[in-house]
């Protein structure tokens, strides 16, 4: 028989998982990460996108058809047949300032990839030391079933010869009844925390081997000095960074970009000739300017550091 106890619980040792192997798990599996790790994938090609010029246009041209004869085409020399070429070149600083403003827009989800998966590990956590203390809760209340199913039992034995009997056996009796609903209670919310800790590990689970330890805090300086090693704080600085790439981006959009436009042109019966143009497009609705102001006003709507001064503030 103690063979066989000390077997049972060496494989319920072994079957129970720690927090750290738990977190570890869904590290791997969640698939909110797994989205996320997609987006930061989806990035590496958006910034090779930002350094592609804009397509050219091809376009195919019969000029000076003639209404009575619309298939003869040596009419007179102002009839031909074009093949034009057109490209639209970025304005000097423009490519660098779009990739500027990918990166700092896939640095925003690496930094929002390392903040899901310390929040994740905080609730998986949380969510362990719940299960633990609904658990020790549940054996504390069998404890008084047990207790209250021993009073009913002494009260009725006594109930033939003491007269205050009866009465304390149906207070007892009360108090069960309290202590089962108590009970139901905390089973009932045991199993939504167990089923959120499946959710959250994206795995089966059977038992978690965790204790309960409460350690001293540190000084508050100690946390205000670890505060640029949170992944918030880091989202913070590269929303930031995106703001500001976004405004230098808009500020060289006011520059129009040039194009070149080239053709060749066919003759019947004359020579043929080659044309080149180069223009702009002309910002005189002031579009340019209006975008580039609404990004200036977007980093100043971003002040990083006021919650840093907040808690400063607090402390004092």
């Amino acid at each position: 028989m103690r063979i066989i106890l000390i077997t049972a619980l060496t494989l319920c040792i072994v079957q129970a998982q720690s927090i750290d192997q738990l977190i570890h798990t869904a590290l791997k599996n969640h698939p909110s990460l797994q989205t996320i790790e997609h987006r930061i994938s989806a990035m590496d090609e958006k910034i090779s996108l930002s350094q592609n010029f804009a397509n050219p246009d091809l376009s195919l041209t019969i000029n000076d058809m003639q209404f009575g004869d619309p298939f003869s085409r040596d009419l007179e020399p102002m009839q031909y047949q074009a093949v034009q070429f057109k490209q639209k070149f970025p304005w000097f600083g423009k490519l660098d300032a779009r990739k500027s403003y990918t990166e700092a827009q896939k640095n925003v989800i690496l930094d929002s990839y390392d903040a899901a998966k310390v929040k994740l590990a905080e609730e998986i956590r949380m969510t362990a030391y719940s299960i633990k203390e609904i658990e020790t809760r549940i054996d504390i209340v069998q404890k008084y079933i047990d207790v209250s199913k021993q009073n009913i039992k002494l009260y009725t034995s006594y109930a033939s010869t003491d007269s205050k009997s009866h009465i304390n056996s149906m207070n007892a009796s009360l108090l069960l009844t309290k202590v089962k609903i108590k009970a139901a209670n905390y089973k009932a919310i045991l199993k939504s925390q167990k089923a959120k800790l499946k959710y959250l590990v994206q795995g089966n689970i059977k038992a978690v081997s965790t204790s309960l330890k409460m350690k001293n805090p540190k000084s508050i300086q100690y946390y205000l000095s670890k505060i640029e090693e949170n992944p918030i704080y880091h989202m913070s600085l590269s929303k930031k960074e995106v703001a500001s790439a976004n405004e230098t981006l808009q500020d060289l959009d006011t520059m129009p970009d040039p194009y070149v436009k080239a053709g060749y042109f066919n003759r019947q019966n004359y020579n043929d000739y080659a044309s080149i143009s180069i223009g702009a497009s002309i910002p005189i609705y002031g579009s340019e300017k209006l975008k580039t102001e609404a990004a200036r006003k977007e980093v100043l709507h971003l002040p990083v550091h006021h919650w840093i001064i907040k808690v400063h503030y607090i402390v004092r």
